[in-house]
């Protein structure tokens, strides 16, 4: 028996071990033989991986790919290898990523449909050349940095809950009447609360709700991240696209969370945050040096180098 993906399940292969849900509730018992409707049942439960009698990962991969016409196998690799042309693709964690992008493609192809269009970065240089026209800065350092970014002009509700996290007395139905105050906010966390990074299995429509499914904890925390949205929105959307900026740190967020809740010792809530707040360096270097933040964005397109290292 071994731990197999997901996206590597096939009709047909017997559970080693019980599944659950995040939360712990019971989905299927040991021993049942997996159809097709279960396999889109973990999926939209969030059901990430499973324990299946008489084989492992690298051989259900094996097997995976084994079945993929050749031809759309290989369009699907070349792909993949420009979407990640600019990561670290040593790493164990990225080969799997890249892996399971590939699978998804596939998917696509077979389906009869056509592959996303990669941004043309070349040709979009110039556009943020432009956006951050001006004399290159001089370097700062980390301390000076953050000390010019002012947080005077964040809202009022920020500062309340804030308080209403810190306070002791504060309750779940408090915070989420102090959040409720801001219409746009509310509707924000009700979309994220929604999405698919959650894959709840009911509609959520109220704050209170959201906080009783997902935790006071994380709620706060997004509302935070919302509002600190809204701090640095007025980088160039050429240089940083905060829509996409935002819903790569809520994924980063929720897949630390992930690892936490799958390791002893570890508290969900610390690396949620953590993986939510670990790119805005990148915003307060986009306000106080933009030109600096321009050169190293190319330089990193230009020899494909992580950024973290250039930026470095």
């Amino acid at each position: 028996m071994g731990i197999v993906h997901v996206d590597d399940l096939k009709s047909g292969m017997v559970l080693a071990g019980d599944i659950k849900d995040s939360m712990g509730r019971f989905l299927l018992r040991q021993g049942i033989a997996l159809q097709d409707k279960h396999i889109e049942i973990f999926k939209s439960w969030g059901i990430t991986e499973a324990d299946i009698e008489g084989i492992d990962q690298k051989k259900a991969s094996e097997e995976t790919t084994q079945q993929i016409d050749p031809d759309i196998l290989q369009k699907c690799e070349n792909y993949a290898s420009r979407l990640f042309q600019y990561s670290n693709n040593e790493h164990e964690a990225i080969k799997e990523l890249k892996r399971l992008r590939i699978l998804q493609l596939v998917k696509i192809l077979s389906g009869g449909g056509s592959l996303p269009e990669i941004e043309n970065v070349e040709g979009k240089e110039s556009d943020i050349h432009i956006a951050c026209a001006g004399e290159q800065e001089q370097l700062l350092s980390a301390e000076a940095l953050v000390k010019n970014v002012q947080l005077t002009s964040f809202p009022d509700i920020y500062y309340r809950i804030n308080k209403a996290i810190n306070d002791t007395r504060s309750s779940a139905f408090y915070l989420a009447e102090v959040i409720s105050k801001d219409t746009s906010l509310s509707t924000n966390l009700l979309k994220i609360a929604n999405s698919a990074f959650y894959g709840l299995p009911s509609k959520v429509d109220t704050i209170t709700r959201a906080i009783t499914l997902i935790g006071l904890n994380e709620i706060s925390t997004l509302a935070m991240g919302v509002l600190a949205m809204r701090f640095f929105k007025g980088i160039p959307q050429k240089l940083i696209d905060m829509k996409t900026f935002w819903i790569h740190s809520i994924a980063c967020g929720s897949i630390a969370s992930i690892i936490a809740r799958n390791k002893k010792g570890l508290e969900e809530e610390r690396f949620f945050v953590a993986g939510m707040l670990h790119d805005m360096g990148r915003l307060v270097t986009a306000i106080t040096l933009p030109q600096r933040t321009v050169q190293a964005v190319l330089e990193s397109r230009k020899k494909l180098n992580p950024l973290f290292k250039v930026e470095k």
